[in-house]
């Protein structure tokens, strides 16, 4: 498994440098330094706005006392979409950029992508028929009785 990823890693660095050294052929050094410094730079700041848009929407999720588990499958995008465009390259810039579109990212959750992550959608809680009834009895103790459990029969003191 180790080798496979090593493998995809090395095939990503390979397509990304073929891609920056043709289009340099193109456009120029100069014209792949600026493409690339602008994409982060903007890809950034279009992160950083829809990051706070999540965040409130996160937020009055909350508030009306839901789990705002679509709004953090969204951040999670939004992050990985950030990761992506600082990587100097034009593939990841493509993908980053992608991702900051809300209709994509929405149809990445609507499709399971990432639904089948363990513990992020909430189990049920309206299925009562699992739970567990531990029956008992208790009686408030004062501060000067002795603080263990009293065996079935004994008599107060």
């Amino acid at each position: 498994m180790p080798l496979l990823f090593l493998f995809f890693l090395f095939l990503a660095v390979y397509a990304e440098l073929s891609v920056i050294i043709n289009i340099g052929a193109e456009i120029g050094t100069f014209g792949v330094i600026v493409a690339m410094v602008l994409t982060a730079v903007v890809g950034l700041m279009l992160v950083r706005i829809q990051g706070f848009d999540v965040y409130r929407r996160m937020a009055e999720a909350m508030s009306r006392g839901e789990a705002p588990v679509d709004e953090m499958l969204h951040g999670v995008l939004l992050f990985l979409s950030g990761f992506l465009l600082i990587i100097p390259g034009f593939i990841t810039d493509g993908i980053g950029a992608l991702l900051l579109i809300p209709l994509v990212r929405g149809q990445i959750i609507s499709r399971g992508l990432l639904k089948n992550a363990p513990g992020f959608y909430p189990k049920n809680r309206g299925d009562h028929s699992q739970a567990t009834i531990i029956e008992g009895e208790f009686e408030k103790k004062t501060k000067d009785e002795p603080n263990r459990p009293r065996l079935e029969g004994e008599k107060k003191d």
